[in-house]
């Protein structure tokens, strides 16, 4: 009898055992389960951001496609448009297209004209950017003269410039690039570019964003004034000015530079973001690609 008892609760400690195991292997199973429906559902909305990021980027063609001015300007609509640019609904999530200059964030797109060409601009220019001195100009072209420079970015990974002196506040990237035939458009330059040009001096320059302003003073609003061909600007110089050659300047843009982030809408660990880094050339006849980058 005593045996028999015995022989019982030995049965049912080893099935309380096997429940135990049963559970927990359950609870693991359940938790790899879960970790796996995680991962995948990342991955499917990563791959959902990037499609977003890429209808971005087609909305950004449209907008320059439809620009069919014979000048470009801080008012044409590919430059600040939030309608078309900003947190526009697309599937479950939505996109943005913008870009920074300095603490400013714009919703819209960055001509490379209104930057200085780093593989193309005179030594001249180059020493009027803020920030490079006599050395790192001197590097500038040394390095160029054996590989030309296939993104700014590059000035930081060849060791030219630092990395806070390139992407810190008022840094390079804001005022240089490598795409386009070198000629800064004079509607869409900052200040910090159009004094790097040679015989154009702080009043010039300070004449020609006052007329760019228009009466208000203020950029982006509809009195200001757009120079709608280069002799435009020698006309409003009059004789206080060297005249500037159509090499260096121009009221059209074609090489643009585009950055459209594709996000997921809900809050969770599944939450995805894609962002795709792009330039292209445009003329009259289409849009061609330059540099693509998925980030």
């Amino acid at each position: 009898m005593v045996k028999l008892k015995e022989q019982s609760g030995s049965v049912m400690t080893m099935a309380l055992f096997l429940i135990i195991v049963i559970s927990v292997f359950g609870l693991s199973s359940s938790g790899i389960v879960t970790s796996d429906f995680i991962a995948t559902k990342k991955y499917k909305n990563s791959i959902t951001a990037e499609f977003i990021a890429k209808a971005g980027v087609e909305k950004a063609f449209q907008v320059l496609w439809n620009e069919k001015s014979s000048y470009d300007s801080s008012g044409s609509r590919w430059r600040s448009d939030e309608s078309s640019f900003k947190g526009v609904s697309f599937d479950i999530g939505y996109f943005n297209v913008c870009y920074r200059v300095g603490d400013t964030l714009s919703y819209g797109i960055i001509d490379e004209e209104s930057k200085v060409n780093i593989n193309k601009a005179s030594k001249e220019m180059l020493n009027g950017l803020p920030g490079l001195n006599g050395m790192e100009v001197d590097a500038v072209i040394t390095s160029r003269r054996k590989r030309i420079f296939r993104k700014p970015e590059e000035l930081v990974t060849r060791g030219i410039v630092g990395h806070e002196q390139f992407y810190g506040n008022g840094g390079l990237e804001m005022f240089v690039t490598v795409w386009g035939n070198g000629k800064i458009n004079i509607n869409t330059a900052s200040r910090v570019v159009l004094e790097t040009i040679p015989g154009l001096y702080a009043n010039n320059v300070d004449d020609i964003l006052l007329y760019r302003n228009g009466h208000d003073g203020v950029a982006g609003t509809s009195d200001d004034g757009v120079f709608k061909s280069v002799s435009d600007v020698t006309d409003l110089q009059k004789n206080s000015w060297i005249s500037i050659q159509d090499d260096i300047l121009t009221v059209k843009s074609k090489t643009f530079r585009m950055r459209s982030e594709g996000v997921i809408q809900k809050k969770s660990p599944t939450r995805a973001k894609r962002v795709i880094d792009t330039v292209v050339f445009k003329d009259k006849n289409e849009i061609r690609v330059l540099y693509w980058n998925m980030i």
